[in-house]
């Protein structure tokens, strides 16, 4: 603010402490930028840098034109999916939540649901809900009639959000985002939803098994495949590092159906093991194996 802005100078000059400074300060940017600088590759320029840019899923509010939000009184649903049930559909929440930090003005609620689900939704949301259902996101289409569709491919390179916030506040350009690369873009939203994995060492890691699997089962690489198995292997790991291991019901019958699929992939997750100190259980592999036989299966119908 004004000549605050020189502050960061007078500091350097009387305590020779590399200082910065950044203006139009909120809270959330504080927030954001004391959480970015204890990562281990944040250096202070590269913060500086991405303070200024403002954070995708800060946003800066547009003035003007906000609906009256006490006449909302029915929460609107939004549903988060995820091929292994509700694991990585509860952190995409998670993102969801720091990505559109007004939901709660909106009366809007978010339910992580378990794919096993799908065909029975009736004992998930009842009548009121299922009228006020505004949109599914994640990595499972549920196919509801009327219902968008957001694929975790749209939120990362997409204007997935920018829908969401369009059909949430009835709004369009209700936060400006920053467009950022592909890659960059995801580490910032695995900043967003892991707890103590360095997001850059685990998604560099994950992407070289991933492309170690397209590569021995000779499927084609597409970012809907790549994202969802970044997302799963990433969200896999920290589960696994607790001790947290995902049923997966017949995973032996599995197993013997696709035992080439299942060998090339416990190959490439070989690295993965090694690098974080874990050991990947078949039942996890098992929900790998999905996503890929049915890629596998969506490239043969393509052709």
């Amino acid at each position: 603010m004004g000549s605050l802005t020189a502050f960061s100078e007078i500091i350097t000059k009387k305590t020779n402490i590399p200082t910065k400074s950044v203006e139009n300060v909120s809270t959330p940017i504080v927030i954001e930028a004391v959480r970015k600088s204890i990562l281990p590759e944040m250096t202070l320029p590269k913060l500086v840098k991405e303070i200024k840019s403002a954070n995708p899923y800060i946003g800066r509010m547009v003035s003007g034109d906000i609906k009256n939000k006490v006449d909302i009184l029915a929460p609107k649903i939004i549903l988060t999916t995820c091929i292994s049930g509700k694991g990585a559909a509860v952190k995409i929440a998670q993102l969801l939540r720091n990505a559109l930090p007004f939901m709660d003005e909106y009366n809007v609620k978010i339910r992580p649901v378990d794919i096993t689900e799908k065909s029975n939704l009736d004992n998930i949301l009842d009548e009121d809900e299922m009228s006020n259902l505004v949109a599914v996101v994640g990595t499972v289409d549920l196919h509801i009639q009327e219902v968008p569709f957001n694929p975790i491919d749209e939120l990362i390179i997409g204007d997935g959000i920018r829908k969401l916030e369009k059909s949430i506040s009835g709004l369009d350009n209700y936060y400006e985002r920053v467009k950022l690369s592909e890659e960059n873009m995801f580490i910032k939203i695995l900043e967003e939803m892991l707890t103590f994995l360095d997001p850059v060492k685990a998604y560099n890691i994950v992407n070289e098994s991933y492309l170690a699997i397209i590569k021995l089962q000779g499927v084609d690489n597409t970012t809907q495949l790549k994202n969802r198995f970044i997302l799963h292997s990433c969200c896999m790991i920290e589960r696994l590092i607790r001790d947290e291991i995902l049923p997966y019901k017949n995973v032996d019958k599995l197993i013997k159906k696709e035992v080439s699929l299942y060998k090339k992939i416990k190959f490439s997750l070989i690295d993965i093991e090694e690098s974080f100190g874990i050991t990947i259980p078949d039942t996890e592999i098992g929900y790998i194996i999905d996503m890929f036989d049915i890629q596998q299966h969506t490239d043969c119908c393509e052709l």
